[in-house]
């Protein structure tokens, strides 16, 4: 049986709760079908969102990047200093993509 991981205030889902999962197999899942997510840090107290592709091996996450970007340099150094600065990791995943010849109007009837 897989782990399940109980979500915290920051992790709990609150837009459709009913529609969240927090078993680890199931997430694993889910991530092992993308290679897209965007990754949240602060600098100087400026916020920035890269996007960037990933990949998943057991529990660990590898996000792509070079070893001299601003985003993996302060994840680094961030963590040596035991103050890790990313602040929010997000993962899209796309099922379909509506299209339509005109705003509001989809083929797909939506």
């Amino acid at each position: 049986m897989s782990e399940t991981q109980l979500p915290t205030a920051r992790t709990r889902v609150v837009r459709e709760p009913d529609r969240a999962v927090y078993d680890r197999e199931t997430v694993y899942r889910i991530l092992d079908e993308g290679f897209l997510c965007h990754v949240g840090f602060t600098v100087d107290s400026q916020p920035f969102v890269i996007p960037t592709s990933y990949g998943r091996k057991d529990a660990n996450l590898y996000i792509h990047g070079s070893a001299a970007s601003r985003m993996l340099r302060q994840m680094r150094e961030g963590h040596a200093a035991g103050r890790p600065r990313t602040r929010a990791l997000s993962f899209q995943s796309l099922d379909e993509l509506p299209l339509g010849r005109s705003i509001g109007k989809s083929d797909s009837g939506g």
